[in-house]
């Protein structure tokens, strides 16, 4: 019987990996639930947590299990909002967000409201919702608990997070946010530990099987947090590789583009963000690289030392966008071994 050409493509240097993989796959889907399981008995008893947002910031990581945490429930680091989260929060029927402060403190947000203890997400509040012109914005929820997560892109000079209601009882009141606050991902690499490389390995092998696995297995382990405003574009780079991404004059009229790079062991890398014009550089620029905006529609980054993988998220800024304009979007591996200009980890 004739083996999928796919298959047949398959490299020796895959091969090896494969092994491995099932072993890293196996060790982060059991490090995930251990500690999600310590994590939701502390936060359970931290009664700060349902009364106050608390904002992903350098003070995040000088909290016990924090980076655990986040590295299992939401590995793809998102380097360009500003991200807050409020809860486990007690619902009988409603949920409302002040989304009046919400459109205020930035260009575009979501609000996701995910259900405690499992984090399925359940519903979800934008800046393009007719509703997000109102005061207030109202979800129906079953009876139980939830936690609030929040990304803000692009902030407004004086950002808050928003008031929260609870049965239309106060619940969290608006909090102030700092500019500075994602100052954190300038050097999360750091943090690259044997542990980390163990329980990512698998993610790169994976996404060089795509085509042959299924995709939506691939999307569910690359993307577990993932924000469901936002459309996303993903792949694998080897070593020694820089990336260029183009984008059409429409799809740029339609989202806003942020690219990530993460290492293997999914702590980025790089940052960047690709304009119609090089407005400014984007707060979230990391590794150096500061600065930097994007020529018209296309944008090189640097060497990249190792491998690794990228996530690009095309935030829609019009309410009439065409999902399909995402295959504009162009990315290419250019591979060199020429030394400058290298990021590595």
């Amino acid at each position: 019987m004739a083996l999928n050409p796919q298959i047949r493509s398959v490299s020796l240097d895959l091969l090896w990996q494969l092994p491995v993989a099932i072993v890293s796959w196996l060790s982060f889907h059991i490090s995930k639930s251990i500690i999600s399981s310590l994590y939701k008995r502390h936060i359970s008893r931290d009664p700060l947590r349902r009364t106050s947002w608390q904002l992903l910031s350098q003070q995040t990581f000088e909290r016990a299990m924090s980076l655990p945490v986040l590295m299992t429930r939401g590995p793809r680091w998102n380097t360009h909002a500003t991200i807050g989260t409020l809860g486990p929060v007690s619902i009988r029927r409603q949920l409302s967000v002040d989304t009046h402060e919400a459109r205020n403190s930035a260009d575009t947000w979501t609000v996701a409201v995910y259900a405690f203890p499992s984090f399925r997400t359940v519903a979800h509040l934008q800046s393009l919702d007719p509703e997000s012109s109102d005061q207030w914005s109202t979800i129906d929820l079953a009876a139980g608990d939830y936690i609030l997560g929040i990304r803000y892109y692009d902030l407004a000079p004086s950002a808050r997070m928003p008031a929260v209601l609870a049965d239309s009882e106060p619940v969290a009141s608006p909090l102030a946010v700092d500019h500075g606050t994602n100052a954190v991902y300038n050097d999360l690499a750091r943090h690259t530990t044997l542990f980390y490389r163990l329980i990512h390995f698998y993610v790169h092998p994976m996404l060089r099987l795509r085509g042959i696995l299924p995709d939506r297995f691939i999307e569910s382990e690359y993307l577990p947090a993932g924000d469901p405003c936002t459309l996303f574009r993903y792949d694998w780079f080897p070593a020694d590789c820089s990336l260029e991404i183009e984008a059409s004059s429409a799809l740029l009229a339609s989202f806003e583009i942020y690219v990530t790079v993460y290492n293997r062991a999914s702590l980025p890398i790089h940052s960047c963000r690709l304009m119609a014009s090089p407005v400014r550089a984007d707060a979230s620029v990391t590794a150096g690289d500061a600065g930097s905006a994007a020529p018209l529609s296309a944008i090189t980054t640097p060497v990249l030392s190792c491998a690794g993988f990228y996530l690009i998220r095309l935030r829609p800024h019009t309410e009439s966008f065409e999902p399909s304009l995402a295959d504009d979007l162009v990315i290419r591996r250019r591979v060199t071994a020429s030394p400058a200009n290298h990021v590595s980890a």
